[in-house]
């Protein structure tokens, strides 16, 4: 059976954009506790 192309790409897509969300998600809470721990 076949691969699609487009289907490996879409794939891979999703994927990177799933890690970059949670690289972003992970970089703000640092921002926030850094902020909270500066703050008292």
């Amino acid at each position: 059976m076949a691969v699609n192309p487009d289907s490996v790409a879409l794939n891979k897509l999703k994927d990177a954009s799933l890690w970059f969300i949670i690289a972003e998600v992970i970089g703000f809470v640092g921002i926030v506790s850094t902020i909270a721990a500066e703050s008292q």
